[in-house]
């Protein structure tokens, strides 16, 4: 009896030892990745003793300001079979200002728009979110030079047009020789994705892949929630049936009205559905293999962003769709997101090369005291990593969301800090670094990247990657896309 109460007695002994280290493991690894899922939150500086208040950091402790932004409204990038897809297509207010390239005709235009395009109303939201920052910097946009401004934009043609109109709205009170000159001056853009750091890299891509299927993993343990992912999952297979259906019978008409686009639906319908139309239209639908090949949600919100943004009535009715129904999506596609992002490595392969270029610019002024203010016109693939990466990524950033990130000087040189406004200006809303804490994120947690190697395509193949669908059919039936990147 002793020798075995002797035995239990080093039992739990030992059980204790192994839980205390594992313990000690577990808060050594949460002191190295203090993450948390969708919200990273760099240790902020106390700066009671130097700023009383938020608001002491204002227009005249302010050196330069970086303000980066998503284009504005735009038409999907593609399209999925919806019902009455087509019949939605001509009654929606998607209009474009005329662009240079006439033979856009040929491949469907309404009212000089095609998919992918800014539309007026994209343009008109950045002319706001240009007045906007204008009475937040009133002083310096009345004092600025030409000299003092920088701009730079991808290599698209929405975000350029967006950069154009945020200009325009941001100095619509200056005499119209300095907004000729503002019109006429160089944007930079990079000729390259490859070179062009705000594009996420390959690295990003390549990682993603086993990050989502860990996500799938994670979540499983989640019934409520599978389960109500299944549900809507469901709901729009029976629309896309509904969909190839129609675009089944009215093939022929649809060619002659939107080419090339119905070819990659008939493709998506005839490989993902089961619906043919140089076959018979077939008696019952396999779901189970349609939901292996049910598109990224990403996809699908894209194209229900568009019409939600340009229909008469603000819905989906044309495909007996509802509010509900996008917000859903919208759900879907933010979760997938915050995990993502709950990831330091797919932050800083995404977004690190572009954290420590705005990075460099404060450091150059502070050496040199040049430009005021840059201007960076990019992507959701942009902000959304970048947002990520200074722990206020909360959303999936809507068209004309903008982050401006300032430089503030506050007594003597040694007092720096950098402010963070996420589509509000008013500094209760702000978050606060200490120019020390601002180092640290970009040199120690989102170091910069070797490009050369970031794009280094190495042993995971592209496409188990998740930049697109592992099924062979489905990477051909939707366009070889980057998700998230327009």
């Amino acid at each position: 009896m002793a020798g075995s109460c002797s035995w239990s007695f080093v039992c739990v002994a030992l059980l204790a030892c192994l839980l205390s280290s594992l313990w000690h493991a577990d808060a050594k690894l949460a002191q190295t990745h203090d993450y948390r899922v969708g919200e990273h939150k760099p240790t902020l500086h106390s700066i009671a003793e130097e700023v009383e208040s938020a608001s002491d950091l204002n227009e005249h402790t302010l050196q330069l300001t970086q303000v980066i932004f998503r284009h504005g409204d735009r038409a999907p990038l593609d399209l999925l079979p919806l019902p009455n897809i087509w019949d939605a297509l001509e009654t929606q207010e998607w209009k474009c200002s005329p662009y240079k390239d006439e033979s856009l005709e040929a491949i469907g235009i309404l009212d000089n728009c095609r998919l992918s395009n800014l539309t007026v109303l994209g343009e008109q939201q950045l002319y706001y979110v240009g007045e906007y920052l204008a009475k937040h910097y009133e002083s310096l946009v009345e004092s600025i030079t030409i000299e003092d401004l920088h701009l730079r934009s991808t290599k698209v043609d929405r975000t350029e047009r967006s950069l154009q109109q945020l200009l325009h709205g941001l100095f619509a009170d200056r005499s119209e020789q300095f907004q000729l000159a503002v019109r006429s001056l160089h944007v930079h853009e990079r000729p390259t994705k490859d070179l062009e750091t705000m594009w996420p890299c390959e690295k990003y891509y390549q990682l993603r892949g086993p990050a989502l299927r860990a996500y799938a993993v994670a979540r499983s343990a989640d019934f409520a929630a599978v389960a109500k992912e299944l549900e809507l999952k469901k709901k729009f297979i029976a629309k896309f049936i509904e969909g190839c259906t129609q675009f089944y019978f009215d093939v022929e008409q649809v060619q002659e009205i939107w080419k090339p686009y119905n070819d990659k639906i008939q493709h998506f319908c005839a490989s993902v559905i089961g619906i043919d139309p140089k076959q018979e239209l077939p008696e019952s639908y396999d779901v189970e293999a349609i939901l292996r090949k049910f598109p990224r949600w990403g996809d699908l919100y894209d194209v229900l962003t568009g019409f939600m943004s340009h229909s008469r009535d603000l819905s989906l009715s044309a495909f007996d769709l509802g509010r509900g129904d996008y917000e859903a999506v919208a759900h879907e596609i933010l979760q997938q997101m915050k995990f993502l992002f709950s990831d330091p490595q797919l932050i800083r392969w995404s977004s690190g090369d572009f954290l420590n270029e705005l990075y460099l610019v404060f450091k150059r002024h502070l050496l040199s005291s040049s430009r005021k203010m840059y201007f960076y016109s990019g992507h959701d693939i942009t902000l959304n990593p970048l947002l990520a990466a200074l722990g206020v990524f909360k959303e999936w950033v809507p068209y004309g969301g903008f982050v401006a990130l300032e430089l503030h000087k506050v007594g003597d040189d040694s007092d720096l800090y950098v402010r963070v406004l996420y589509n509000d200006v008013r500094p209760d809303n702000a978050r606060i670094f200490t120019w020390k804490e601002f180092q640290v994120l970009c040199e120690e947690s989102f170091p910069a990247t070797n490009r050369d190697q970031c794009n280094l395509v190495n042993e995971i193949p592209r496409g188990s990657a998740g930049s697109r669908p592992t099924t062979p059919e489905l990477a051909t039936s939707i366009p070889a896309r980057k998700v998230g990147g327009d």
